[in-house]
């Protein structure tokens, strides 16, 4: 009954033109340092911390797969694996760098990344509200939102000189601080 079962599924995954498991995961095995090659980049430019860099080598992984599934050695273009893998690679991995971006951020987040560039222990918890709703953006944007955004882009967008940008961020951060100072005597 089982080898039944697996007959059906390879006759179906070759009516749908797709490779056996075998042949998949041999080419996987072959080509599985593609992967990390893309995802450099990604953390790079990015900035992902070590969670992410896993989540999103993962990804890579799956979009490796997929090719490895859906490859056609006899395609018309003469195209090589690595070739057309790269591309189901930088999509899964595309994907989830949007998907990261669309969350919500979550507060674990915000005081784990303030902690790390203000070296504050990482359990403390920093009351944002202390801030103006424009310095909570800006702060929000600079410091804490992943991909940072630049001071240039934030002034553009608020009609106001990088400058004036830097300021109202560091008047932020100071209020942080003097709120973490406040938080640590009260222990």
């Amino acid at each position: 009954m089982l080898f039944k079962k697996i007959i059906c599924l390879l006759c179906i995954s070759c009516i749908y033109g797709y490779n056996p498991p075998k042949y998949c995961h041999d080419v996987a095995r072959e080509n599985f340092k593609i992967v990390p090659y893309h995802a450099k980049n990604y953390i790079a430019r990015h900035k992902l911390n070590s969670d992410q860099c896993n989540d999103l080598i993962q990804e890579g992984y799956i979009g490796l797969m997929l090719a490895a599934r859906k490859y056609d050695e006899n395609n018309n273009i003469n195209a090589k694996f690595t070739t057309y893998s790269s591309y189901w690679i930088k999509s899964y991995m595309s994907s989830y760098i949007k998907s990261m971006y669309k969350q919500k951020y979550n507060n674990i987040d915000i005081y784990d990344n303030l902690c790390k560039t203000y070296d504050l222990p990482v359990y403390t918890k920093i009351n944002m509200d202390v801030l103006k709703p424009l310095e909570k953006e800006i702060v929000y944007r600079r410091y804490i939102k992943k991909p940072r955004d630049i001071s240039n882009d934030i002034a553009k967008e608020y009609g106001m000189t990088q400058n004036e940008v830097v300021k109202i961020s560091l008047r932020g951060i100071k209020k942080l601080k003097t709120e973490y100072m406040i938080q640590e005597e009260m222990l």
